[in-house]
Formats: structure tokens, C-alpha cells, sequence
């Protein structure tokens, strides 16, 4: 029991006519929370020590084991403490790295758009040069005309051959007005795709 009598103790009381007063306060408990007790003659009984004290003795192997174990997580320590340093140094670098990069794509799309300008600007002067062929073809075409047309007009050259000739230049001159309307076509187009970009 809490109160330390025993129970044979307790019973002779119980049959003795146990008396309330017998009950006391150990005077050296703190205040309100003193050691209550039924028996003061227990208080005089001396309380015997422990006979021989337990041997627990330490082997060498462990002591030895307990020091690597010391070691090796000290190691540890720093390795780990290494490692999150140069963690941090290549997370430096492969942010240094991806602006690098991202500043050399940015450059890249930029020689890109330039490419496709100038694809575009090349198209279209090719269309230009075919068109001022073309049309240059058709004024010498009709140039070639009109001077049969006054050669046909001379009486004095009025047995040379030359309706084979006209309409073979009138030929020419049909398609060349075909090409030069494609052309055409094309450059409109090529104008109206820069606008659009």
C-alpha cells in the first residue's frame, strides 16, 4: 500500500479498534502534499542497504564498436555537409547555365525570324525579276511586230514572207502575256503575305 503498513498490520488494527489519531504527518514533506504514514514506529526501523552491488562492466568489443559507430556517423556528417555545398554549387550552375541558354534560344528564334524575312524577301524579288523579264520579253515582242507590221505595210516589200513570222511573235506574245499575269498573281500574293505578317 501507498502508505507502506503492511496488511497483517492493518487487519490487528481493524480488529483492535483502529483510532484515527494514531494517524501522523512526516514533517518533511512539502506543504500540503506531506507523506502521510499509520505507523510512527515504522518511521525508527532503519532501512537496510542493498546487498552487493550489480557488476555491469563494459566489454573492450563494444567499446570499440560504440567508436566506429562515432566515427563512421561523423564521417557521414561531412560527407553529407560536402554534398549539400556542392549541391548548391551545381544548382548555381545549371541556373547560370539554363539563362545561358534560354538567352542563346531567345537569339536563335530571333536568326529564325530573320530567315523566314528573308525567304519571303527572296521570293518575291525572284517574282519581280521573272516579271521584268517576262515584260521585257513582250516589248521586244511587240517591237519585232510592229516593225513587220510596217515592213507588211511597204508595197516595195510586199513579196517577203512574213505572216509566218507575226504569228509566231503573236504566239510569243500571248504566252508572255500569260506568264507575266502569273507573276503578277504571285507578287500580289507575296505583298499581302508580308502585310499579314
Amino acid at each position: 500500500m501507498g502508505s507502506g503498513v503492511s496488511t497483517s498490520v492493518l487487519l490487528e488494527k481493524i480488529a483492535a479498534g483502529y483510532d484515527s489519531s494514531l494517524t501522523h504527518k512526516y514533517p518533511g514533506g512539502p506543504p500540503g502534499n506531506e507523506f502521510v504514514f499509520d505507523d510512527p514506529t515504522v518511521v525508527k526501523e532503519e532501512t537496510p542497504l542493498i546487498q552487493g552491488v550489480p557488476k555491469c562492466e563494459v566489454r573492450p568489443e563494444s567499446v570499440f564498436e560504440i567508436n566506429r559507430l562515432r566515427v563512421s556517423a561523423a564521417n557521414i556528417k561531412n560527407a553529407i555537409t560536402a554534398e549539400v555545398n556542392n549541391m548548391a554549387i551545381r544548382k548555381e550552375f545549371v541556373g547560370q547555365m539554363t539563362e545561358y541558354i534560354n538567352d542563346r534560344i531567345i537569339e536563335l528564334n530571333a536568326v529564325k525570324r530573320q530567315i523566314g524575312q528573308e525567304e519571303e524577301w527572296l521570293t518575291s524579288s525572284k517574282a519581280k525579276i521573272m516579271y521584268l523579264h517576262a515584260t521585257e520579253k513582250i516589248i521586244k515582242t511587240e517591237d519585232i511586230m510592229s516593225c513587220l507590221g510596217r515592213l507588211q505595210a511597204n508595197k516595195a516589200q510586199a513579196e517577203v514572207p512574213l505572216e509566218g513570222a507575226v504569228k509566231t511573235l503573236t504566239e510569243q506574245k500571248e504566252e508572255l502575256t500569260k506568264e507575266i499575269e502569273e507573276w503578277e498573281k504571285k507578287l500580289k500574293e507575296g505583298a499581302g503575305g508580308e502585310k499579314a505578317a
